[in-house]
């Protein structure tokens, strides 16, 4: 478990014991997840004001920026996400739009989404593909760079024995790229 203190320090609790994971004098390290192992969180200027937002991972030997400070307030889930070798994360586009990017195990970084407008995170998932929404609908992006459209953003898409399905209402729909 991942958690942030009143000292804005990032500490990492496992096996009853807690290790702190980022202190930083003049930043604030917040809204941490965790795939286990590795720690996922927001590198942020103090409260309030003009304040920018990095994305670092601590991989348990020290802090590699995933993405640079900027504007981009991402928050975990539809900002941002860990699973086991990836990460999932938003960046700004230079428009102000949010693009969605996939951060691999060999530490490149693929950009998932194009448009001109805003994407957001639906799932990570273990094999490193990404379900995401944004105007077109919902998106498949994998580890390639490459990216199919599913169909519309209502619903939920989950990741069950390597099969991504989505939910809406009461059904459950298998999707079949």
């Amino acid at each position: 478990m991942a958690f942030w203190n009143r000292r804005y320090q990032v500490e990492l609790l496992r096996d009853g014991a807690s290790t702190v994971l980022a202190n930083d004098a003049t930043l604030w390290n917040v809204y941490p997840l965790t795939d286990g192992h590795r720690v996922l969180y927001r590198k942020q200027d103090p409260c309030c004001g003009d304040q920018t937002y990095a994305l670092v991972l601590h991989d348990g030997i020290g802090e590699v920026t995933v993405r640079s400070a900027n504007l981009d307030e991402a928050s975990p889930g539809r900002g941002y996400q860990i699973v086991p070798d990836w990460v999932a994360y938003t960046d700004l586009g230079n428009l102000g739009q949010r693009h969605v990017w996939l951060y691999g195990p060999a530490g490149e970084h693929v950009q998932l989404s194009f448009l001109g407008a805003s994407s957001a995170i639906d799932r990570l998932a273990p094999d490193g593909s990404v379900m995401f929404t944004n105007q077109e609908g919902r998106q498949l992006g994998h580890p390639d760079g490459t990216t199919e459209r599913i169909g519309a953003a209502n619903g939920e898409s989950f990741w069950i024995e390597s099969t991504w399905y989505v939910a809406i209402g009461r059904s459950l729909f298998r999707v079949i790229p």
